[in-house]
């Protein structure tokens, strides 16, 4: 959260034409509702056209604010996020949904690569200390276009390199793999 935070900071200095309004959002036992409950008093304080966008930096935050927006009637509200889930695909197809644009990676593939890196650092190969995974821009029209049902295992058939990443694959992996089939 720390380092999405910065980035936030950065992006609104780099973009002197967004104000932030308010901040909030806090992990607790009930996130969601939480967060529903924050954004509806922020709803209630700023009336049509003093809010043109809410930014959640963890999908759970999203919930919550899309709940507030969708139980206050203040859709013409854009929300946009990090993170995705399920959850998340079908709130952002719902017809009228405010929520537009949520930037993520696939889950699969972080335990995945977490696991070509533990495996390497193991085997004395040289690791990185940090590694930034490639998001991808998740837009409600193109979930929106899709005629079946879409989760987070299908995004890799509608985005681009979902999922997909070679980093860390040693070429002892074979070899591994081979003698453990």
């Amino acid at each position: 959260m720390e380092r999405r935070q910065a980035a936030y900071q950065q992006m609104l200095k780099d973009n002197p034409g967004i104000k932030e309004l308010e901040s909030i959002g806090a992990v607790s036992s009930d996130v969601q509702g939480d967060t529903a409950n924050k954004v509806g008093a922020v709803l209630a304080k700023y009336p049509k056209g003093k809010i043109d966008a809410i930014w959640g930096t963890w999908d759970a935050f999203s919930q919550g604010a899309y709940k507030a927006l969708k139980e206050n009637g203040r859709t013409e509200i854009k929300l946009y996020s990090i993170d995705i889930s399920n959850q998340d695909l079908q709130l952002m197809r719902e017809a009228g949904s405010p929520w537009r644009v949520s930037v993520a990676v696939d889950p699969k593939l972080i335990g995945a690569t977490n696991v070509r890196l533990i495996a390497n650092k193991i085997a004395g190969e040289p690791t990185p200390a940090t590694y930034d995974f490639k998001a991808a821009a998740i837009p409600q029209a193109l979930l929106a276009a899709q005629p079946g049902a879409v989760n987070v295992a299908s995004l890799g058939k509608i985005i681009p390199g979902w999922g997909q990443t070679e980093d860390f694959i040693a070429p002892w992996f074979a070899t591994l793999e081979a003698k453990n089939k």
